[in-house]
């Protein structure tokens, strides 16, 4: 039984072909110390031959009974590994970005097997290899086509060690896998961009229906005006007074100002969106900013009370001036048409969170909290209470946001300390790099 003890133990340790050394071994060890005549491979009873040989059986079958345990041991652990490497690289290669997806999944593999280098061939795309410095040995590599079998769409190149090493058949379902998830990707950067085209197609028809909407109205009722107020100045067979002639003169004045800066938001935002907006970006002090403000809009703010908070020794901060002007010159004159006459509007402005925060605050009816993102989008106007919206066509705060996130900012809207709104503004600050 002892003997047996030694036959299992190196079939569990070394495998079949060890175990069955180790049986005939055991075998013979047995004839030639327990067996009469003892130190002889000769035997005096006839029976023996029957033990002698059972033994030997017995010793076979367990040591092939250990061996094939161990064997499947082994496939469990070599498919655990399997399964635990394709979850990574599933993982890794459902990353959104295609790049990123395929140099994490090829790392990961790469690394488990200890190859030389693991390159990613894409139709169309630029090499990627890992790590970098095994680029110029992908000519002996092993190859794993990626996409279907009859059109596809890559490679997978495997570089093997310098020191002999041999990609088996658990490395090559390994390998395979990896195309075959790299196949994904690649499919779903495709359907992403597929996506992402048909929703800019989708919202860029929504936007020109909108404008063509907002437009056809906007344009024409000033325009509808200004014909009114020449087609009067024009009538020869009335008698107009200076002071009708000059209302009909002022009226067509403000309805061609009207125009004038609907033509310029729509133009704004069209340069916006098509990506051709330029900053001139310089360091210039916020309250400078908001005298300026104020001074144009005096006329405008004239009916309300207006409080400003901005320190003096605030740090400057780097925006484009104009563009900056007309972000601030949309929230005061927002803040003056919707609060009712008489009450306070206050802008403040001070250094919070390593940045510059603006606040314009209000005393009118306030947002709504569900309505406080889509003020900000397109020919979006709000509502004095229950009333109809004002004029406009409701453009301001969207280019508003547009230029602030151009600068690196934020702009958004809260709830005021009673009634009202407050809009802020975030800009960042990198006091370091102004100019002594």
């Amino acid at each position: 039984m002892l003997y047996l003890v030694a036959v299992l133990g190196s079939a569990i340790a070394f495998g079949r072909g060890p175990a069955v050394v180790a049986s005939v071994a055991a075998f013979v060890a047995f004839d030639w110390s327990f067996v009469e005549p003892l130190h002889q491979f000769t035997v005096a009873d006839p029976e023996q031959y029957v033990s002698l040989l059972l033994f030997l059986l017995v010793a076979l079958v367990t040591s092939e009974l250990a061996a094939e345990q161990r064997r499947r041991t082994s496939q469990a652990r070599e498919h655990e590994r399997e399964a635990v490497v394709l979850a990574d690289v599933a993982r890794l290669a459902a990353e959104p970005e295609l790049e990123r997806a395929i140099r994490g999944s090829t790392e990961r593999v790469q690394s488990e097997l200890g190859l030389s280098a693991l390159a990613v061939l894409l139709d169309g795309r630029d090499a990627i290899v890992v790590p970098s410095t095994g680029a110029a040995e992908l000519g002996r590599g092993r190859r794993a086509p990626i996409g279907p079998a009859g059109a596809p769409i890559g490679a997978l190149i495997a570089v093997p060690r310098q020191d002999g090493q041999v990609i088996g058949t658990a490395d090559d379902r390994l390998l395979a896998a990896t195309a075959a998830q790299i196949g994904l990707a690649v499919d779903r950067a495709r359907l992403r961009e597929e996506a992402t085209e048909s929703e800019v197609l989708r919202r860029s028809d929504e936007l020109k229906t909108a404008l063509l909407g907002a437009v056809s109205h906007e344009l024409r009722t000033p325009l509808a005006s200004i014909m009114a107020s020449a087609g009067s100045l024009r009538q020869k067979d009335v008698e107009w007074s200076d002071a009708e002639r000059e209302e009909f003169h002022e009226a067509i004045e403000q309805e061609v100002k009207r125009l004038d800066r609907l033509v310029g938001e729509l133009l704004d935002l069209s340069r916006i969106d098509a990506g051709h907006l330029v900053l001139a970006r310089q360091y210039h002090a916020i309250d400078a900013l908001v005298d300026d403000v104020l001074g144009r809009l005096r006329h405008a703010t004239s009916g309300h009370e207006i409080r400003v908070d901005v320190p003096d020794d605030l740090p400057p901060v780097s925006v484009d001036y104009l563009r900056m002007d007309q972000v601030l010159s949309n929230l005061v004159e927002n803040a003056v048409r919707y609060a009712p006459a008489g009450t306070l509007v206050e802008i403040a402005a001070r250094v919070a969170d390593g940045g510059l925060r603006l606040e314009v605050t209000d005393e009118g009816p306030g947002i709504a909290a569900e309505d406080r993102e889509t003020v900000f989008a397109p020919f979006q106007r709000l509502r004095r209470g229950d009333r109809a919206p004002v004029k406009g066509a409701g453009l301001g705060l969207a280019i508003a946001r547009r230029l602030v996130e151009a600068h690196g900012g934020r702009i958004w809207v809260e709830a005021g300390p009673g009634t009202g709104a407050r809009f802020v503004i975030t800009l960042p600050l990198d006091v370091g790099a102004v100019p002594r």
